[in-house]
């Protein structure tokens, strides 16, 4: 049996029209005998919890006036959502299982494919939860998204996952309670029409939500974010140039090698030109310009 194993969220919230699942169907019959979807789902403030974090590493604010728009989503009402998968792909096609009890979801998608998930299959968790003086600040940091090209060298992502931070960002219970409410009646109606499912499956542990939460950190502003922006913003621009410096180098050793320097020039390039105009530091950045077309000349 051979199979093809196609995993990621934005199969769920970024496909939020009918029609993009309907061609999603059309586009995989042209390859593939049959198609099932396997859906995890966890209880949604254990989600929201988890996208807090996803929303700080990429440049974005979360604070409790988010949480509301979150909270208020069709993608988290799972049972509407999953009775449309089903009206389109058949609802024997769709399972459905709890995060909970198969946090493993690499492992079951290869055991389910045919393949042979061993003791020495192990996938490396790179989206660990930030803590709340990770997240607090990082809604004061007033510097793009990561991993942008035009934004090339600046990653916030990997630097908000290296900070060390113990203090973890905690809901008040009372609030959470209410909130996951909400999706008491979708979850109780998804847990009576799937057998992988289970009472409790889509229930919050609340022990991990104390009487008092901390998400008040998260509103306070502080007296110089722009400030502060703008000197992440010149140490990073000065970092890009000096990135770029190296890279001018590595293509003036190829040249004089005899090998091609073009990735070199191609990194140094996307760089320069990422360095923040009129705020960034013109002498190095010219300087820069300069032996980027000194060593172009060599080749």
């Amino acid at each position: 049996m051979s199979a093809c194993i196609i995993s990621s969220e934005w199969l769920y919230d970024r496909l939020t029209e009918r029609k993009e699942k309907i061609t999603l169907k059309v586009f995989l019959e042209k390859f593939f005998d049959d198609c099932e979807v396997v859906v995890w789902l966890r209880p949604q403030l254990d989600y929201i919890l988890s996208f807090a974090s996803t929303i700080s590493r990429t440049g974005g604010v979360f604070d409790r006036g988010v949480l509301e728009k979150i909270s208020e989503t069709e993608d988290l009402n799972y049972n509407k959502s999953i009775v449309e998968w089903e009206s389109i792909f058949g609802r024997e096609k769709i399972i459905v299982l709890p995060y909970k009890r198969v946090p493993n979801v690499a492992e079951y998608l290869v055991s389910r494919a045919g393949g042979n998930a061993n003791d020495d299959f192990e996938i490396e968790r790179a989206n660990g939860a930030l803590g709340v003086n990770v997240v607090a600040p990082g809604n004061q940091v007033r510097v793009p998204h990561a991993n942008k090209e035009y934004d090339y060298g600046w990653h916030r992502r990997r630097y908000f996952q290296s900070i060390v931070s113990e203090g973890k960002l905690k809901f008040q219970k009372a609030a959470a309670i209410q909130l996951q409410s909400v999706f008491f009646d979708g979850n109780a109606e998804l847990v009576m029409r799937f057998d992988e499912l289970k009472d409790g499956d889509l229930e919050p542990d609340w022990h991990r939500y104390p009487q008092k939460g901390n998400l008040k950190r998260l509103d306070l502003d502080c007296a110089f974010s722009d400030e502060l922006s703008q000197l992440i913003e010149l140490m990073e621009s000065s970092n890009k140039v000096q990135k770029a410096l190296t890279e001018i180098a590595l293509a003036e050793l190829a040249i004089a090698r005899k090998e091609k320097p073009d990735q070199h020039f191609e990194a140094a390039d996307k760089l320069l030109k990422a360095v923040g105009k009129g705020k960034s530091l013109p002498g190095q950045l010219n300087s820069a310009q300069k032996s980027m077309q000194r060593v172009k000349g060599l080749k």
